[in-house]
C-alpha cells in the first residue's frame, strides 16, 4: 500500500515539552503540545456506512487493486477511485471506517484495520458495498486504555503555559501528522513502504519484529494465525511479497523469509545486511532486491543515505552488488528497466536499471513535486507527494507526463 508512512503508525510517541524554570522569570506562554487521542472501541465498530464520495485532504495511505485506488482519509475512512483513464478518474464511494490504516483487496474483499479489529468488506458490486466480517482484537497494540475500551486513534493538540526563553510561536507538530508520515506512510501494492501484503492466500502484517498470517482462502471469513517471531532482529518497518518469499525491512537490512513450504509459518532463509542503519522501504525485481536508507530519521540520525541493490538469486546467500550514495532516499519502484527514486524535496530520480549487465544509469531528476513514495504498474505511476497524490504516465522513460491529481492534502 503507498504508505503513505517509518517506524509502526499505531505507536508515534508524542513529544511533550516540559516547564523549564531556572533563577531568572521568563515570560510565560502558551504552548502547544500534542497528546494521544482515543476512541471508544463501540464507536469504532459501529463507524461502518458507505456514503458519497468525499474529499481525501489527511491521507493515511494509498492502495491499488486492478483499476481501483482505496485512498485513506486519517481515522475517517477509504475513498475508492476508479483510474480505468488515469487522466480523468472517477471517484465512486467512500467507506466510513475510523481508525484505519492499512488495506488490501483479495477477490472482491476489501480486507481492512478498523480500530482493534480486523473487517471484511464484499466491494464485488460498488453499489452494494457490505461489512461482511470482523474479527475483534486483532490489533491488540492499538489499545489506548483497554480497561475503558479506548483505542489510540490519533494526536490532538492542547495548550500548556510554559516558561522558556525560546521563541513562543514554536509548536512540536505530532509524528504522525507530517506530511511525510501522512502522505507517503501506508503505500500499498507496489508500494515499498507497508506493512501489509498479500501472498497467495495469505495476508502478511509486519507487527513489532513479528508477522501475523491471516488465512484469506475465503477472503470473507479470514483466519488469524498466530503471530511468527524472529528474534534478534530489529522491529519491522515494512514488508513486501515476491515471488513465494517475504522481503522485510529493518532498521539493519532486509530479513529474507520463505512462505511457500508453510504460508503461515514463514521461515528464516537470511539476512541482508547493509552495515548501515536506517528504515528500510525496499521492492524486488526477479534476482535483484533494492532498498534505501536516508540519515536524520528515527533509524538513522546519522550515517549514510545510499539505495543498495543486492543479488538474491541464492535467497540464503543475498549478496550486495550496488551501492549508490543519494540525497535522502525514500520510496523506491521499479518496473522492468524503470527504477523510482522518491527524494522529497530534490523530486524523483528515474535511472534505468540494466539487469543483464547489473548496471544503473541516471536518466534525470523530475523536480516539479516533493516525492514520498510511488507504485508503479501498467505504464501509470502513481506518486505520494507532501501536497497531494498524482498519477503520472511513463509510456515514454524520456518523457513523464502528469495526468491528474487525484487528491490534495491539508497540513
Amino acid at each position: 500500500m503507498l504508505n503513505l508512512k517509518k517506524s509502526l503508525p499505531f505507536f508515534l510517541v508524542a513529544m511533550i515539552s516540559l516547564p523549564m524554570f531556572n533563577a531568572c522569570k521568563k515570560d510565560e506562554f502558551k504552548r502547544s503540545i500534542w497528546v494521544k487521542k482515543g476512541q471508544s472501541v463501540q464507536d469504532i465498530r459501529a463507524s461502518f456506512s458507505v456514503e458519497a464520495p468525499r474529499p481525501i485532504t489527511h491521507p493515511a495511505g494509498v492502495y491499488r487493486s486492478g483499476n481501483l485506488l482505496f485512498l485513506l482519509q486519517e481515522n475517517e475512512g477509504i475513498g475508492i477511485m476508479d483510474i480505468t483513464n488515469p487522466a480523468s478518474p472517477v471517484d465512486k464511494a467512500f467507506i466510513k471506517l475510523s481508525s484505519n490504516s492499512h488495506v488490501v483487496v483479495k477477490s472482491n474483499v476489501l480486507i481492512a484495520d478498523n480500530g482493534v479489529d480486523l473487517v471484511s468488506i464484499d466491494i464485488s458490486d460498488l453499489n452494494q458495498i457490505r461489512l461482511v466480517n470482523r474479527i475483534q482484537n486483532v490489533f491488540t497494540e492499538k489499545w489506548l486504555n483497554e480497561q475503558d475500551s479506548s483505542v489510540f486513534v490519533g494526536y490532538e493538540e492542547q495548550k500548556i503555559s510554559t516558561f522558556k526563553s525560546y521563541n513562543p510561536s514554536d509548536t512540536i507538530p505530532p509524528a504522525n501528522r507530517t506530511a511525510e508520515n501522512n502522505a507517503a506512510l501506508a503505500i500499498g501494492k507496489g508500494g515499498s513502504e507497508t506493512r501489509f501484503t498479500l501472498n497467495e492466500n495469505y495476508l502478511y502484517i509486519a507487527r513489532g519484529n513479528a508477522l501475523t498470517p491471516v488465512d484469506l482462502t475465503q477472503a470473507s471469513k479470514p483466519v488469524v494465525k498466530d503471530p511468527v517471531g524472529y528474534t534478534g532482529y530489529p522491529d519491522f518497518e515494512t514488508v513486501y511479497s515476491y515471488q513465494g518469499y517475504l522481503y522485510v525491512g529493518t532498521s539493519d537490512g532486509v530479513l529474507i523469509l520463505n512462505n511457500t513450504i508453510s504460508p503461515a509459518t514463514p521461515h528464516f532463509v537470511s539476512f541482508a545486511s547493509r552495515n548501515v542503519r536506517g528504515c528500510d522501504p525496499v521492492v524486488v525485481q526477479n534476482n535483484f532486491m533494492f532498498s534505501t536508507v536516508r540519515t536524520g530519521t528515527v533509524c538513522n540520525q546519522f550515517g549514510q543515505s545510499a539505495l543498495f541493490i543486492h543479488d538474491v538469486t541464492d535467497k540464503t546467500a543475498p549478496r550486495l552488488e550496488f551501492n549508490l550514495t543519494l540525497d535522502q532516499p525514500k520510496g523506491l519502484g521499479i518496473d522492468g528497466n524503470l527504477l523510482f527514486i522518491c527524494q522529497g524535496n530534490k523530486g524523483m530520480a528515474v535511472y534505468n536499471w540494466d539487469e543483464s549487465n547489473k548496471k544503473l544509469s541516471y536518466l534525470y531528476q523530475k523536480i516539479d513535486l516533493y516525492a514520498f513514495d510511488v507504485i508503479t504498474g501498467n505504464n501509470t505511476l502513481i506518486v505520494a507527494a507532501d501536497n497531494g497524490l498524482y498519477l503520472y504516465d511513463y509510456t515514454d522513460p524520456n518523457n513523464i507526463k502528469r495526468l491528474s491529481k487525484v487528491a490534495s492534502y491539508d497540513f
